[in-house]
């Protein structure tokens, strides 16, 4: 009976069958895979990271610009005695102080807007414009200072603690703000209205000065 002959690897000499061979270039792709998937999730939440700081630094900065306007509110009236403020969903105007970043020296009239395009977004502009006896000036260019889907509108707090979307009633609000979506019970970014004395009534002059005498300082 006549043996079957054994194939063997020779004494001494060293490398892979097909199968090893194989098995390694599968075991590599595999660690290839993990490693481009971890790179890209990594990439991900780094961008997710970046574009939540930015959009925190846009808030941040758009209700510095709120505090400030509302900071340096004026109770203005024109040459008919009516309080200059203006107040809607889609926009806001009241009077200003004098300030060292105005292009012209003396008061202001401060215009805020919310524009809407189709695709369901909004965008939030500044402008101003030169405030004087005579009546407002030429208004400047609109700064942008925030454009986003989640822009809702501006909003506006009456006495009694209520924020109201249009501002019929006299006098003005307590604070202004701007509501972002999703809309909950109060609004994103709040700005209070000072307790606001007229001018002519620091000025002394009685007849255009809606405040009592005896609150007069």
């Amino acid at each position: 009976m006549t043996a079957r002959p054994t194939c063997k690897r020779p004494v001494g000499e060293d490398g892979f069958t097909l199968i090893e061979a194989l098995v390694a270039l599968a075991l590599g792709a595999l660690v290839v895979t993990l490693t481009l998937s971890a790179v890209q999730v990594a990439g991900s939440v780094l961008k997710g990271l970046q574009s939540r700081i930015a959009a925190a630094e846009s808030l941040a900065r758009t209700g510095a610009i709120l505090a400030q306007d509302t900071l340096h509110a004026l109770r203005w009236r024109d040459a008919s005695g009516k309080l200059i403020f203006l107040g809607t969903a889609d926009a806001a105007i009241f009077a200003q102080a004098a300030r060292p970043t105005a292009p012209w020296r003396g008061a202001s009239l401060v215009r805020l807007s919310v524009e809407r395009d189709g695709a369901g977004g909004a965008s939030l502009y500044r402008s101003e414009a030169p405030l004087d006896a005579a009546g407002p000036g030429q208004w400047q260019a609109p700064i942008l200072l925030r454009r986003a889907p989640d822009v809702v509108g501006l909003r506006y707090l009456d006495a009694d603690g209520r924020w109201q979307s249009d501002w019929s009633k006299a006098g003005m609000p307590r604070a202004l703000a701007v509501a972002l979506a999703p809309e909950g019970a109060l609004p994103a970014l709040v700005a209070e209205f000072p307790q606001l004395i007229e001018p002519d009534c620091a000025l002394g002059q009685p007849d255009r000065c809606s405040l009592a005498p005896e609150v007069l300082p």
